[in-house]
């Protein structure tokens, strides 16, 4: 970090240094921070070497139905990639993790819109307006339980595959957000 020199004003909000930006033969040497007025780029040799520092302000950062312009996509090897457009063109950072990219536009889009992210992209294989019929069948068996005297029972756990958080209501299959492992609720 004592590449790029903060302004008083500006706090990191996350950050990773396993990124490559370039074409398919680009090694996961460059660093990328996200600041609240800017996404830096510190790109390295392979050696650690910092060869430049490249600043892109977030308020230059497209929003579209308040939601900022970061989608989860594809570099041409196959592995993630994030795409922030600016109103003046865009940037792609190669990620070796898709849960790391879908951080990343989470905390993009919370900085720029101040909402959370719904994320699409590549596997993204979600029909849409499913997520509202969900949701409607979910409050129907939840009135219909309410009725009958058994009110569905809110749990939080941890996902048996990775160990990230999880909630739902007791017996409930819920899918985690970072692993995409389908799991019943205890």
């Amino acid at each position: 970090m004592n590449q790029y020199n903060l302004r008083s004003d500006e706090v990191v909000i996350i950050k990773h240094n396993r990124i490559a930006r370039g074409g398919i033969m680009a090694s996961y040497s460059d660093e990328l921070i996200l600041t609240n007025l800017h996404l830096i780029l510190i790109s390295k040799s392979i050696f650690g070497k910092v060869k430049n520092t490249s600043r892109f302000p977030v308020d230059e950062i497209k929003v579209f139905n308040g939601k900022a312009q970061t989608i989860l996509g594809k570099r041409a090897n196959g592995t993630p990639q994030l795409e922030v457009y600016f109103t003046n063109g865009q940037e792609f950072f190669g990620f070796e993790s898709k849960k790391v990219v879908k951080d990343w536009i989470k905390a993009i889009n919370q900085l720029v819109s101040g909402q959370d992210a719904v994320i699409g992209g590549f596997d993204d294989r979600t029909i849409p307006g499913t997520e509202f019929i969900a949701s409607s069948i979910k409050d129907t068996l939840n009135t219909v339980k309410g009725v009958f005297g058994k009110q569905p029972v809110k749990v939080s756990q941890e996902c048996k595959s990775c160990g990230a958080p999880i909630s739902g209501f007791e017996g409930q299959f819920v899918r985690c957000q970072y692993c995409e492992t389908n799991q019943q609720m205890k």
